[in-house]
C-alpha cells in the first residue's frame, strides 16, 4: 500500500499487493482500533487453487506481514470474512475450506487467528456433522468477551436443502 496525499482529502493511502502466482481477490478489510493497522484478507488463485491470504498494513501503508492459508489437505480455501479484536491483539479470517480427507470432499467453515503481530494462534474447523459442505458468509466479534461468531450456510449430505449455522469461539490466546 502506498501513502497517497490528495488536496481533495478522498484518499490517503493506495495499494496492490500480490495475493498469489495469479493473483488474486479482497474479501474483507478491518481496523485495530488501538494502532491504526489495516487488515485485508482475500483468496488468491493459482493452479494449485485458491488459499486464504491476509495482509497487514501500517498506518502509513507500509505492509507490516503478510500470511497464506492453505488447508490440510492442499485443496480449494476461500476467504469471505474479517474482524480484529483490538483489545487482545487478534485478526481472525474466516471462509470455507475444502477438505479431500473428508467424505465427497467436504467444505468445513475454517476459521484462522493470527495476532496482530502476525503469528498464526489457531485454526478451527467446523463440519458440525452435516458432513458435506458449511460455508462461513459472516463474522462478529463480542468485544466485552473476544467470542467470535461464524454465520453462514450448511449444507447436508443427504439432502440439496441447507440451512443457516451460527459457531462461536472462544477467544485466541
Amino acid at each position: 500500500m502506498k501513502s497517497v496525499t490528495r488536496s481533495s482529502g478522498s484518499a490517503s493511502a493506495t495499494g496492490r499487493i500480490s495475493a498469489g502466482p495469479t493473483g488474486g481477490a479482497p474479501a474483507a478489510i478491518g481496523v485495530d482500533r488501538r494502532t491504526g493497522a489495516v487488515f485485508v484478507a482475500g483468496t488468491s488463485s493459482s493452479p494449485a487453487g485458491p488459499d486464504y491470504w491476509t495482509v497487514a498494513y501500517s498506518r502509513s501503508g507500509s505492509v507490516l506481514w503478510r500470511a497464506l492459508y492453505d488447508g490440510p489437505t492442499g485443496a480449494d480455501d476461500v476467504s469471505t470474512a474479517l474482524t480484529v479484536d483490538s483489545e487482545r491483539g487478534v485478526v481472525y479470517v474466516t471462509g470455507s475450506s475444502s477438505d479431500r480427507r473428508q467424505p465427497a470432499e467436504a467444505v468445513g467453515g475454517t476459521t484462522v487467528a493470527y495476532a496482530t503481530s502476525g503469528q498464526r494462534l489457531r485454526v478451527d474447523v467446523f463440519h458440525g456433522g452435516f458432513q458435506r459442505s458449511v460455508y462461513p458468509l459472516a463474522i462478529a466479534l463480542d468485544p466485552g468477551r473476544g467470542t467470535v461468531f461464524v454465520t453462514g450456510t450448511a449444507h447436508p449430505t443427504d439432502s440439496d436443502t441447507s440451512a443457516a449455522v451460527t459457531i462461536a469461539y472462544p477467544p485466541a490466546r
